[in-house]
């Protein structure tokens, strides 16, 4: 998806449109659910510490690089980083785990307060140690890892006060999250504890299995994690996705759960239900950085499915936060505002989501080429002229002309299709990247919004002026005219249509 093409066209497939999306299907209306949903996340929380600096020499006593250290960050992670990704999806976000009495205990309470997190559930215990992962990091390239904490499970006093604290929180709850990393805050009187519940719960585990008491509305995990499950041998590439789909039936009984979901990097999601459906995803796009990527996408789907998704839907809205992160250094997380705004459908009705997601492409060196029109009835001119303006950038926006701008500029009858429908044609060709709806005449204001790199015109309107040339210039943008195959006219092409006497 991310894939720059500034020299090249585009030869993936026409990609098959769904109409409902294009025009804002159901999608959003899960998403808009997330700000009032509460949630309970109870796992094992911890702090990501990263030691940053620059390398410019070898250590003289050893060949490994001397880091000149330029700042010390901190972040959420494990279990509190799923609860900052849930808060900052919009929902109401309680954490229960247990820390340390220390600074990195300190950390994890005041950053989760800094979410709006409730920390009520968070027991301090003098005898742990809190888990924490400190990266170092050397011109953006981590080095090493370095964990500490303790990872025995919880002493009977601290275990009793994690089970009454989750059974104070579980009170009007639209869904549990558990993030399990073995590190001893999921004992087995907590697990039970959550098997009392009614309310649906999705897990994300080291052991799958071991939470079939709980039976899961859903349990996200990686591949090879799964296919443990069943004493299954890792196999390589694409042959994952096979693997999975022969394996489903089974996978979903030893889970316990409704859906599996299953992470597969580059190869996507596989979704499995016990229904014995089965669901690939493919990946949106490459990894910058996978850290913290399952935890948001664990985040999403619970959010997503209490939101009354399916598991397929709720996998898709999962895999495009998911997205967010791995586009970005560090252990990340993604907003609502980003979830809107890298939608697996093309077109967007609102400017700003767009502009969200235009600035982390651009954050990447990529650069925008934007052109305009009514595109009422698609034709070869347009595919071409389309096609010639994706090979001068990265991103092809398409601003298209409302209704009522083409009837102003067309005339009454005009235009034969909707923007929805011209959107979802739009959308449909593969050197498209973005469509997105203006209402204006004149694509003036939305030109100042998207300051593209390049702003491209059809050959049709060479020796006619373009008023918006001069705005363009004035970022530094740069206005190219495209080729132009005549006798091609959406006007002339819908006079010949209405003139044409139908045959008795």
């Amino acid at each position: 998806m991310f894939e720059g093409r500034a020299s090249r066209l585009k030869h993936s497939p026409m990609v098959e449109v769904d109409l409902r999306v294009v025009a804002g299907g159901p999608e959003d209306a899960w998403i808009d659910r997330f700000s009032s949903l509460r949630v309970v996340v109870v796992g094992e929380a911890m702090l990501d510490a990263y030691i940053k600096g620059a390398v410019t020499r070898l250590c003289p006593d050893g060949p490994v690089p001397v880091v000149d250290i330029t700042a010390h960050e901190v972040s959420l992670g494990g279990a509190a980083n799923v609860a900052a990704n849930l808060a900052a999806l919009g929902a109401d976000v309680s954490l229960v785990s247990a820390v340390g009495m220390d600074s990195a205990g300190d950390d994890i309470v005041r950053l989760a307060k800094e979410y709006g997190i409730s920390v009520d559930g968070v027991v301090r215990d003098s005898g742990r140690t809190t888990l924490t992962k400190r990266r170092v990091v050397g011109d953006d390239r981590t080095l090493v890892r370095i964990d500490e904490g303790t990872i025995r499970p919880l002493s009977a006093h601290t275990e009793a006060t994690v089970v009454d604290r989750l059974g104070n929180e579980l009170v009007d709850v639209d869904v549990v999250v558990v993030s399990d990393y073995r590190y001893g805050v999921l004992t087995d009187r907590v697990v039970a504890r959550l098997a009392e519940e009614t309310t649906p719960v999705v897990v994300d585990s080291k052991n799958l299995a071991r939470f079939q008491v709980v039976s899961p509305r859903a349990v996200t995990s990686n591949y090879a994690e799964v296919v443990g499950l069943d004493g299954a041998l890792p196999v390589a590439g694409g042959d994952r996705v096979d693997q999975l789909r022969e394996m489903g039936e089974r996978i979903a009984a030893a889970t316990g759960a409704a859906a599996v979901a299953v992470t597969l990097d580059s190869d996507g999601v596989a979704v499995i239900e016990s229904a014995g459906r089965f669901h690939h995803i493919p990946s949106t796009g490459d990894a910058t950085d996978p850290c913290g990527a399952g935890d948001t996408f664990t985040a999403a789907m619970a959010l997503s499915l209490a939101a009354g998704a399916s598991p397929y839907d709720s996998a898709m809205i999962a895999n495009r936060a998911a997205a967010v992160v791995i586009s970005r250094p560090g252990t990340a997380i993604c907003t609502l505002d980003q979830l809107r705004g890298v939608g697996h459908s093309k077109t967007f009705w609102d400017v700003g989501r767009l502009l969200d997601h235009l600035a982390m492409r651009r954050a990447r060196g990529e650069s925008v080429v934007f052109t305009n029109g009514c595109f009422d009835v698609l034709h070869a001119g347009h595919v071409a002229s389309l096609a010639e303006a994706a090979q001068l950038g990265d991103i092809l926006v398409v601003g298209l002309n409302g209704d009522e701008s083409v009837r102003r500029l067309k005339g009454p009858d005009r235009p034969v299709h909707e923007a929805s429908d011209r959107a979802a044609v739009l959308a449909g060709l593969s050197v498209v990247d973005h469509v997105v709806i203006f209402h204006e005449d004149s694509p003036l204001e939305l030109l100042e919004r998207l300051k593209p790199e390049v702003y491209c015109k059809g050959g049709d309107y060479r020796g006619k002026p373009i008023p918006e040339v001069d705005l363009v210039r004035s970022w530094g943008g740069r206005f190219q005219l495209t080729g132009y195959l005549p006798d091609r006219s959406t006007t002339a092409t819908v006079e010949r249509v209405r003139s044409t006497k139908p045959s008795l």
